[in-house]
């Protein structure tokens, strides 16, 4: 091979180098990029109470949709929702108790109104979506 035709390989060698090193950065940048994204949407609609599922799809809140009530010793229990505060995700609804066992640790009564959402299931008081099984 002549000295200019190797001259022309080597920067032709050196430019497709480049190009990849380019493609891969650009690569990594929207990936994170894209990540970044993803928390950001899934943090907000948690505050929501809305949540991703499995499937990649949104849970939101409706009537008629059940979901789990946390009762003051951290029990949970069944509510339906009867009506969705706006865009805060609290939500009115019937709680289905245990008979007279929980009567005495849920004494206000089976209708909750303007229900906050809490993802960790844990707070007293409040709604979270119901394990998958």
């Amino acid at each position: 091979m002549s000295s200019q035709a190797q001259k022309q390989h080597d920067a032709d060698v050196k430019e497709a180098k480049q190009h990849d090193a380019d493609e891969k950065k650009h690569s990594e940048e929207v990936k994170n990029l894209a990540t970044t994204d993803a928390a950001q949407a899934w943090d907000e609609a948690k505050e929501r109470g809305r949540g991703i599922t499995d499937r990649g799809q949104t849970q939101t809140p409706a009537p008629g949709r059940i979901v789990q009530f946390v009762l003051p010793n951290g029990d949970s229990r069944p509510l339906i929702i009867v009506r969705v505060w706006n865009e805060s995700g609290n939500v009115s609804g019937h709680v289905f108790h245990d008979g007279p066992d929980d009567a005495h640790i849920d004494q206000h009564g089976p209708y909750k109104h303007d229900v906050k959402y809490n993802a960790d299931g844990k707070e007293p008081s409040t709604w979270h979506w119901p394990a998958r099984v």
